[in-house]
């Protein structure tokens, strides 16, 4: 369906897959003074020429997993964001893991049962940065991109340098040494912290010691000795903050390197997260540093 001219400046091409959704796309567009000049279906967008789909944004909202023209239009979604355009898809919790597969670390803008302020933070940011960042509503949208790009930067910044070989100092703290004998750390050693973690929040509160990125890191080193595949969702809930949140998190640590994306063998519309090895190496030096300074 093509929207007749409007004096707005900036469009929004909306693909939905229903009545439902496409109300919901359309007032967003509203609220963000976009102007809708093109609305279609996903089987629509599928068979659309690339030019239909440009706009100055690319937003799509889904409520059930349409299947394979599902993955076909995020496929498209993934290419055009990746030449440039800015986009949005905005999906219910149990489209988690087909979606991420399909983007892969393409820069789309993914909310998560959000709310209306979470799809219009996630538009701003995708319209201002070209697409891909993830962000929780707040008072001012220009200082929160602001405060979410220097906090991504800082914090997979100090991630990283974790992971890389020191080279020492005067402040250094002393090294390490596994003796030979040493027993090896399990995966009972990680899920202790995170039930330690846990009950901070049981005692003070939700939310005041929020982590996700190192609760995401406890719980895949504590499934890599288990032997545990971890699926995006999954890692979602261990990242005990909302879904749109973590997959911020996961899309920042796996772009760093911290975090690998592995296909499912015998599920092409899912992937694994696991450490990296550099990562599984630092998480394993953290626990017996950490054993060594509690005596």
């Amino acid at each position: 369906m093509e929207y007749g001219a409007s004096t707005m400046r900036r469009t929004m091409v909306l693909v939905s897959d229903g009545a439902a959704a496409e109300a919901r796309g359309t007032g967003m567009a509203r609220n963000a003074e976009l102007a809708v000049s093109r609305a279609m279906t996903v089987a629509e967008a599928v068979d659309a020429p690339d030019r239909a789909l440009v706009a100055d944004l690319l937003f799509v909202e889904v409520d059930d997993d349409p299947g394979v023209a599902y993955d076909a239009l995020l496929a498209r979604v993934a290419r055009l964001a990746l030449g440039g355009q800015a986009a949005v898809v905005a999906i219910r919790p149990e489209l988690i893991d087909v979606t991420d597969a399909a983007l892969g670390d393409a820069p789309v803008g993914l909310v998560c049962a959000g709310r209306a302020s979470d799809r219009l933070a996630a538009i701003e940011i995708a319209m201002a940065t070209g697409g891909g960042l993830l962000r929780e509503d707040g008072p001012d949208r220009e200082d929160q991109l602001r405060m979410i790009s220097a906090e991504l930067s800082r914090i997979a910044d100090r991630l990283v340098a974790s992971v890389e070989p020191r080279l020492g100092g005067a402040d250094a703290l002393p090294a390490v040494v596994q003796a030979a004998d040493a027993p090896a750390i399990g995966a009972e050693a990680f899920r202790r912290i995170l039930r330690r973690r846990r009950l901070r929040d049981q005692f003070l509160g939700e939310g005041l010691f929020s982590d996700p990125a190192w609760d995401m890191l406890l719980d895949l080193a504590a499934a890599r000795l288990e032997g545990s595949p971890v699926a995006v969702s999954s890692l979602c809930i261990a990242a005990a903050v909302p879904a749109t949140t973590a997959l911020r998190w996961i899309r920042a640590l796996t772009q760093r390197g911290l975090m690998v994306r592995t296909p499912d063998a015998e599920d092409g519309r899912r992937v694994y997260i696991t450490l990296s090895d550099d990562t599984a190496t630092a998480m394993d030096g953290y626990v017996r540093a950490a054993q060594t300074v509690e005596g």
